[in-house]
């Protein structure tokens, strides 16, 4: 047995490698030609680059105005280490990203509040060279949390002024008198200024609004009946205070811009849906209660987030027919039906802003619905096909939710992605620090960050390779001796060398014995804990024959000592949880109690999913078979088994913090019985142990906690990390340059218009 204590205190960098295409940008763009002139009219003086139109939003582009389907990726403002509101993505980290964006066939970013600097640098520099430039859909966020009492005069002149401090930073200017923002900016550089007009290449302005609830205490209550007639918006007759409040901030968001700047553009507010559209609960404000004016210019849409976990799409057309809406594939859509009802509800152009699914390991519930648990090429695929129906049902285009993965974040107990940087002030910085492969809301991104440098990354793939290499893993080893005698002290003969012990020599009887174990070794990292088990045979495990188990000591002393094996003895071990290894159909992790071992599973409204399944495959992306959900892969010819098991399902929420106590683990291989014996297979356990690490479990009273493998760390005050396209990214490159703004109108008899 070896403890060893790893030595982490890392340094966050990105895969230039990785992202090689992207690295090399700026010398590709530098032999492209530039735009011939800024993409902006002037109509009486108001300089104008987008509008808005009957269905689509437009660009001024090449002397006249052109429709435009959005092409558009969320983009937030973290990356793993830090919180959005701590703005710590680089200038040059935002300049890689935005080309692969643009490389991708995409021509907006959305992003939610005032970015840093950093981010407009990156942009005007990228569209002064880019033969397509990219456009931005600037969300002004704000969170009502901060107010001092919730009163509507304070609460108003708070966003005001957090509507003009966005706007000033477009326009390269952030010097000017307004309040403070209730965001938190730790970034010098931003508080001086943006210093990077990108004014023109801003496609509109989305107000996301406060709840519901504290919009309409926004409003006086006379405001309900008197309505609202500004200089750029009205309200119906029919509005409630929350829409004459959010008229109110339209107008005054057009009107500050065009006072101080001579600027107008497309100006929407941001509706998450919760239910049917009839319902008043069903969206922050109704968009439809306010009306453009005359004087507005630029024009005015609506912005709708459709996430797959969002209850209440409506299971019907919106007439109300008892069918299930059938889109333009031929096949039952609610998606596709809600987005129909959306286009039947709004005059406006419609721009779903926030779409996508997780491709997490596990999942999040709510209302009956599991958000996650898609691999990469099953989240490429459904983000694409909502694309296509947000094409195909009449939408402006839409933002696939989100460019990078966000470790900081939590789905909780609602299971919806958060949006940047309102999310920050209730995150916890801890989780910045670590990736949860069991939280959905981390993994929405078609950027993933894989911890650690490449050189030293376990891949289940199945290979011992990387394990032989020199890295800091902790190994139990088989040895020579009876069964029943205590293996070998691991460090014995090796002094200080961190590399991991070569597979030792077995005498033939050994290696001809069933089950017979070499080696069983572990290293962790910020995604969770990677366990090598090894045979002593020369062919893979027949899993007909023989099974294997793995045993984990968290040391929460909830665990049992009682193994639901025959001939194996825990010793001073109380293990929580129990990985039965029984090939790929039959392969699960169970949480161990005094009352036994039960499933971990995922439960809501009649949906379920057992999360401690395990999922046989290949995780190296390299891989033509790759499976981005992959728990363990065995060797194609030896009886070889890799692993991972991520920090959230072992119930550990802190792994960057130290772990003195850290993991004790033993490893043993049982008999196979077959269906003869008239147990369930999936029951744990089942046969008679055939070997066990540390052989002392093999005889009365078992090993000593010192005898157990032992996997400790330090933590680290910064994840090493690096960046990777997941095979979604390529699913949406392929969905975008493939759609375009169709000519023909919608036509609602076929379900929809045929892609061009």
């Amino acid at each position: 047995m070896r403890t060893r204590r790893s030595k982490r205190g890392l340094v966050a960098g990105g895969a230039l490698a990785v992202l090689a295409a992207a690295g090399i940008w700026w010398a590709w763009q530098a032999a492209r030609p530039a735009p011939a002139e800024e993409p902006v009219a002037t109509e009486a003086q108001t300089r104008i680059s987008a509008r808005a139109g009957d269905r689509y939003l437009e660009l001024y582009q090449q002397g006249g105005w052109q429709e435009q389907l959005l092409k558009g990726v969320a983009l937030g403002a973290s990356k793993p280490g830090h919180l959005p509101g701590e703005q710590a993505v680089t200038q040059e980290e935002y300049a890689r990203w935005l080309a692969a964006i643009g490389d991708m066939n995409a021509n907006v970013i959305q992003v939610s509040g005032k970015q840093p600097a950093a981010l407009y640098e990156a942009m005007a520099a990228y569209n002064k060279q880019a033969k397509q430039p990219l456009y931005v859909l600037q969300g002004i966020a704000f969170s009502p949390a901060g107010g001092k009492s919730g009163e509507g005069g304070d609460l108003q002149e708070r966003y005001e002024a957090e509507i003009a401090r966005t706007i000033d930073a477009l326009h390269g200017d952030d010097g000017a008198d307004t309040a403070a923002s209730d965001a938190a900016v730790s970034n010098e550089a931003d508080k001086a200024g943006s210093g990077a007009d990108v004014s023109a290449y801003v496609l509109g302005l989305v107000l996301e609004l406060p709840e519901l609830e504290q919009s309409r205490a926004a409003a006086p209550a006379s405001e309900a009946n008197t309505g609202f007639s500004g200089r750029y918006f009205d309200v119906r007759d029919d509005a409630g205070a929350a829409e004459v409040w959010a008229a109110r901030m339209l107008d005054y968001a057009v009107d500050y811009e065009q006072r101080r700047y001579a600027w107008q553009r497309p100006v929407g507010i941001l509706t998450a849906m919760r239910g049917e559209l009839e319902e008043e609960s069903s969206a922050v404000v109704d968009a439809g209660a306010i009306l453009p004016r005359a004087a507005l210019k630029g024009g005015y849409f609506a912005a709708v987030e459709l996430f797959p976990s969002h209850s209440g799409l409506p299971e019907t057309e919106p007439g109300g027919e008892a069918d299930v809406f059938v889109d333009h594939r031929g096949e039952p859509n609610r998606f596709a039906g809600y987005l129909r009802n959306l286009r039947e509800r709004y005059a406006m152009p419609v721009v779903i802003s926030g779409f996508g699914a997780s491709a997490a390991r596990g999942v999040s519930a709510r209302d009956g619905t599991i958000a996650g648990y898609l691999s990469e090429a099953e989240q490429g695929d459904y983000n694409a096909a909502r694309f296509e129906d947000i094409y195909e049902q009449g939408m402006a285009g839409g933002a696939v939710f989100a460019w990078q993965d966000s470790w900081y974040a939590t789905a909780g107990a609602q299971g919806l992605p958060p949006r940047e940087p309102g999310a920050a002030a209730t995150a916890d910085t801890s989780r910045a620090m670590w990736s949860d492969a069991q939280d959905s809301a981390q993994h929405y991104g078609l950027l993933g960050f894989e911890p650690g440098a490449a050189a030293q990354r376990i891949t289940v793939d199945g290979a011992a390779n990387e394990w032989d290499n020199e890295r800091e893993i902790v190994s139990l080893l088989a040895d020579d001796k009876e069964q029943g005698e205590p293996a070998a002290d691991a460090e014995q003969g090796q002094g200080d060398d961190e590399s991991a012990a070569a597979v030792p020599q077995t005498d033939e009887s050994a290696q001809q014995q069933p089950g017979q174990l070499a080696r069983l070794a572990v290293v962790s990292d910020a995604r969770g804990l990677a366990v090598l088990l090894e045979g002593a045979g020369e062919n893979r495990w027949d899993w007909e024959r023989t099974h294997a188990m793995i045993l984990i000591d968290t040391g929460s002393g909830t665990g049992t000592s009682e193994l639901p094996v025959d001939g194996a003895y825990p010793g001073a071990g109380v293990f929580d949880y129990i990985v039965d290894l029984k090939g790929p159909a039959h392969s699960r992790l169970w949480t161990a109690s005094s009352d036994g071992y039960e499933r971990l599973v995922v439960e809501a409204g009649g949906a379920s999913l057992e999360t401690g399944r395990l999922r046989f495959g290949n995780a190296d992306p390299e891989q033509p078979y790759y499976d981005s959900l992959t728990d363990a892969a065995e060797s194609a010819d030896r009886a070889l088994l890799e692993l991972r098991i991520p920090w959230g399902l072992l119930g550990i929420q802190s792994p960057q913090e130290p772990g003195p106590e850290g993991l004790r683990i033993a490893a043993l291989t049982y008999a196979a019985l077959g269906s003869e014996s008239g147990l369930p297979p999936d029951a744990p356990g089942q046969g008679a142990v055939l070997d066990m690490l540390p052989r002392a479990g093999l005889q009365a009273p078992g090993p000593s906690l010192d005898e157990l493998l032992h996997e400790t760390w330090e933590g680290w005050d910064m994840p090493d990390y690096e960046e990777r396209l997941k095979v979604s990214y390529s699913r949406m490159k392929e969905a975008y340059g493939r759609l375009y703004p169709p000519l023909a109108p919608l036509n609602y008899a076929t379900g929809g218009h045929t892609t061009k």
